[in-house]
């Protein structure tokens, strides 16, 4: 508006910054005045006039001026991810060829699913599906090292890219992530890291710390979540023992408990734990650890 507004004060042979807005004269106009005092039709057609030349010339040439850099869409919606597309992911990671499993995911890449999609509905199900077919004993234990490693080298090669523009927060949170002792869900656990850092939160993350490592992680830095992953029972009241050491540790007296993993569904299980909340999945968990923290900042 502040260009129009200058321009439409003054006589237009005069004013050398409207005719030099966009390197153009704007030549046929012979004055952007409207009297005061001009009124009936004549004031009426000069008006219509002028708003026929704002809409059809100047405010076009106002954005092209500022055309804002281009965007890439999508040409079309990508493709849902069928049950047939995670069966055939699940065959191309443990396929014997080394690079079915990439080509695949860049064909899905190529139909327009962005990355945390493709984490959420694709790389997470087939890994689940893998670990299943391993129990259930349709596939080799070479075959389940094999996808696995596949899906966690995807991943890996993927993070960069997936936290190059993380979320600016300030106080920045600061989440420690790890699985309980004897938890064997580590591809999940390294995927719920990049959504954490991708939202802009400090991540520390522990693969294979033993309790007394985490209690001393807790003592030695301020945490304001704590993330614990369960998918095994174990001995359930060293693990309660543990969370408990925890707690009392910790730097910080209101840290937030939060657990995840097969056992997390159980609600007397996170309650024996002593977690104030359960996350399904990376998105559930952003919510879930935004809320702990709203949740404490909150006067007594």
């Amino acid at each position: 508006m502040s260009a129009m507004s200058m321009s439409l004060g003054h006589d237009a042979g005069d004013s050398s910054d409207a005719d030099s807005a966009d390197g153009e004269n704007w030549s046929g106009a012979q004055s952007w005045r409207v009297s005061t005092d001009e009124s009936g039709r004549a004031g009426h057609e000069t008006r219509q006039t002028l708003m026929q030349t704002l809409n059809a010339d100047i405010i076009p040439r106002l954005l092209r001026t500022h055309r804002p850099e281009p965007v890439d869409f999508p040409h079309h919606i990508p493709t849902p991810i069928s049950d047939a597309d995670l069966e055939h992911f699940v065959q191309v990671c443990i396929d014997r060829d080394p690079d079915s499993h990439e080509r695949a995911f860049d064909g899905f890449r190529a139909d327009g699913h962005e990355l945390p999609h493709l984490y959420l509905n694709l790389l997470a199900p087939v890994a689940c599906r893998i670990g299943r077919l391993w129990e259930t004993d349709d596939c080799t234990f070479p075959e389940v090292t094999l996808g696995l490693y596949r899906l966690q080298r995807l991943l890996h090669g993927l993070s960069e890219e997936f936290c190059a523009n993380p979320v600016y927060r300030q106080p920045q949170h600061r989440i420690l992530l790890a699985p309980m002792p004897g938890s064997h869900h580590t591809f999940g656990f390294y995927m719920l890291s990049q959504f954490f850092r991708r939202d802009g939160w400090n991540v520390c993350s522990a693969l294979e710390s033993e309790p007394s490592a985490l209690v001393a992680a807790a003592k030695a830095d301020w945490y304001d979540v704590i993330a614990l992953s369960v998918s095994c029972s174990g001995d359930i009241e060293v693990l309660k023992t543990m969370v408990h050491e925890i707690r009392c540790a910790s730097l910080n007296p209101r840290v937030g408990i939060m657990v995840g993993g097969p056992l997390g569904l159980d609600e007397k299980v996170r309650t024996l734990l002593g977690a104030e909340a359960y996350s399904g999945d990376a998105v559930e968990a952003l919510r879930t650890a935004d809320r702990l923290v709203r949740e404490r900042e909150r006067p007594n």
